[in-house]
């Protein structure tokens, strides 16, 4: 808790000579025992190539020194944070993924941050961010390298992750007719 301590010295102390004294208080002593914390928040749930994320740590009360050191990072970069200028316990900063990855980014805080008390804070992870940032790919292949008249050839089309879109209007044939499989 969050609390003032005071200290009062009432006048029944003497000394040596018999002489009573008197009172005295002592200053106000602000007493901070209030663990802080820390939420970490994603604008997003999944990223994909040329996409980042807005993340956002928002404290309990207004950290003394945090800083990009005190956050720990895989599959991406962040800008460094900056401090919401209406709410000193807001930051927020940019995600980036790493290129042609797939998986999951994780963003997380130890619990190096304090308090302007000095109190140590928890750590905190984000939610997951799924990542596919990678290129998809596909190789044409033929069963021949060259054809006579009237003679087929089988090609195939290999992609290195299911297309969610490909058709037959995708593909530029010249010299030749095709039929589907």
């Amino acid at each position: 808790s969050t609390v003032a301590a005071s200290i009062t010295l009432g006048a029944s102390y003497k000394d040596i000579a018999g002489n009573t004294g008197t009172g005295a208080d002592a200053p106000s002593i602000a007493i901070d025992t209030v663990i802080p914390t820390v939420v970490i928040t994603s604008s997003v749930d999944a990223l994909k190539a040329n996409e980042v994320a807005l993340i956002t740590f928002t404290f309990s009360e207004a950290p003394a020194d945090f800083t990009n050191e005190d956050i720990t990072l895989v599959g991406g970069s962040l800008s460094d944070v900056t401090v919401d200028p209406s709410d000193a316990a807001i930051y927020t900063a940019t995600f980036t993924p790493t290129a042609e990855s797939t998986g999951a980014a994780s963003i997380t805080m130890g619990s190096s941050s304090k308090d302007i008390a000095g109190n140590t804070g928890t750590g905190a992870d984000a939610p997951s961010i799924a990542l596919d940032t990678a290129t998809p790919t596909v190789v044409i292949t033929s069963t021949v390298d060259a054809l006579k008249a009237n003679a087929v050839a089988l090609l195939t089309f290999p992609f290195s992750e299911a297309p969610a879109n490909s058709t037959h209007a995708d593909i530029t044939l010249a010299g030749g007719s095709f039929s589907a499989a």
